[in-house]
């Protein structure tokens, strides 16, 4: 069999086949070297969805800044490394000072991210950018540029921002018109969120055990979920709350029938959101000895000034409890819930 005609005929195949093919193939050093086979291969290897790399950590960062200026749509990285000790001992993923890519996904096991320091940095394409697993030094060294900082004057047009399990983070202050999303979860040592972003219309706080000030300043949300589970939360939120439709994840916090302090904000949101049409509320249950009469509300006299859920469609009611006692009246609670929504 002619193998010249074998490579005439791969090379012939649509685009979108062969970016599939390098997909499969994975590694990212292979693909890379398919741009030396021909002027039609050049470019082709940048649009595989899927790049693994296996060279040794101190390539990395030449390797980024590679992809960095030949990529146009969408990176998605993703690096494992064992998990050290501190931050000192993690290795150092450099993001470089300019990206023409509109969406970027980096999942950074055991690394920590550098943000580009230079005034001159920008990524004035980037729409998306989700961060996962990646630690942070901003705290604990100087002259580094902070994540909020970063969003705020080097990614004009960034709509979407999601966080996950970061490290390190200790404040988030984003200041951005662009802004419609932003996600956080399990954000373990953040403790301070302030937002100012006009056009914010998603905000979602997800088991952020540390965060005790939520600040929030936009014109129209109309998605917003707030589980806290540990810490209690300032949430301070400046908008037309009336146009959420969207509320949940939310935590209140129940002994028995009673309303127990108001830590996450969630029962301050059912007051404030009336016109939500689908609702996700998880009821804590917890043991409430050393908590005064008077900051429990009973749900089922009239001091609790019950909540009318007149516009809402669709509840999901998750009930947590560590040790379920006899006579708390869960039942009755669903009772009354299913009659307000009549």
């Amino acid at each position: 069999m002619d193998s010249v005609g074998d490579l005439d005929r791969i090379s012939g195949l649509p685009d979108e086949l062969l970016h599939l093919i390098l997909t499969a193939v994975g590694d990212a050093v292979t693909i890379t070297r398919t741009a030396v086979l021909s002027r039609l291969w050049r470019r082709v290897w940048i649009h595989a969805q899927r790049l693994v790399l296996m060279e040794k950590k101190k390539r990395i960062n030449q390797w980024l800044r590679y992809v960095m200026q030949c990529v146009v749509k969408s990176l998605n990285i993703h690096l494992r490394c064992k998990i050290h000790r501190s931050l000192n001992d993690e290795p150092t993923v450099e993001m470089p000072g300019h990206g023409k890519m509109s969406s970027i996904i980096m999942r950074l096991y055991g690394y920590r991210l550098q943000l580009p320091i230079a005034a001159t940095a920008k990524y004035e394409a980037l729409t998306e950018l989700t961060i996962i697993m990646a630690s942070f030094d901003e705290e604990e060294l100087g002259g580094v540029r902070s994540l909020g900082d970063f969003v705020s004057s080097c990614c004009p047009r960034l709509r979407k921002l999601e966080i996950k399990y970061p490290k390190g983070l200790g404040q988030l202050v984003l200041r951005t018109e662009a802004l419609g999303e932003l996600n956080l979860y399990f954000t373990k040592d953040l403790r301070t969120l302030e937002v100012m972003a006009p056009n914010l219309s998603v905000l979602k706080l997800v088991n952020c055990f540390d965060v005790s000030v939520v600040k929030v300043s936009a014109n129209r949300l109309e998605e917003v979920g707030v589980q806290q589970l540990d810490a209690e939360l300032e949430l301070d939120i400046h908008a037309d709350l009336t146009s959420v439709r969207c509320l949940g994840p939310i935590s209140v916090y129940m002994h028995g029938q009673h309303y127990g302090p108001d830590r996450s904000g969630g029962l301050w949101l059912l007051e404030n959101c009336p016109g939500a049409e689908n609702v996700k509320v998880s009821l804590e249950h917890w043991e409430a000895s050393n908590v005064t009469d008077v900051e429990l509300i009973d749900l089922m006299s009239s001091e609790g000034a019950p909540l009318t859920f007149t516009n809402v469609r669709r509840m999901e009611v998750t009930v947590r409890v560590h040790q379920f006692p006899e006579g708390h009246l869960i039942a009755k609670l669903f009772l009354e819930v299913g009659l307000l929504m009549q």
